[in-house]
């Protein structure tokens, strides 16, 4: 099983949340599987760091993390879930419904905080309460 890990959970690990570190190495423990960072994930936390110092410290954070990246089945899947949301009046962000669409096309699981992500239920997830 592949562990992927929303940018939440990313800033949380380079925070040093020691309870988020703990709850992800008994996941992985039970799993064993590296975890991987879904593309928009890597953009989403690069962002956070434009303009300031910390932008290099940042771009070598993630380095050490493979990368699963959008393909044609992924980017179809992303259409299909945004219209299935809007349809049913559940709003995600643009970037959230592509991290659940790479996810879900990889077979990944998603490690979140973000409960928005029970509205997608073809995604294998494990939302952690911190």
């Amino acid at each position: 099983m592949t562990l992927a890990l929303d940018t939440n959970i990313l800033i949380e690990v380079d925070l040093l949340n020691q309870t988020v570190i703990e709850k992800l190495n008994n996941i992985r423990e039970k799993i064993s599987a590296k975890p991987v960072l879904p593309s928009p994930v890597i953009s989403e936390y690069y962002y956070g760091f434009l303009g300031t110092k910390k932008k290099e410290k940042a771009l070598k954070f993630v380095e050490g993390f493979d990368v699963l990246n959008t393909s044609k089945n992924s980017s179809l899947l992303f259409a299909e879930l945004r219209h299935k949301l809007m349809k049913s009046g559940k709003i995600l962000t643009d970037m959230d419904i592509l991290i659940a669409s790479i996810c879900i096309d990889n077979n990944a699981t998603l490690v979140t905080m973000d409960k928005q992500f029970e509205d997608i239920n073809e995604l294998n997830k494990i939302i952690l309460n911190v």
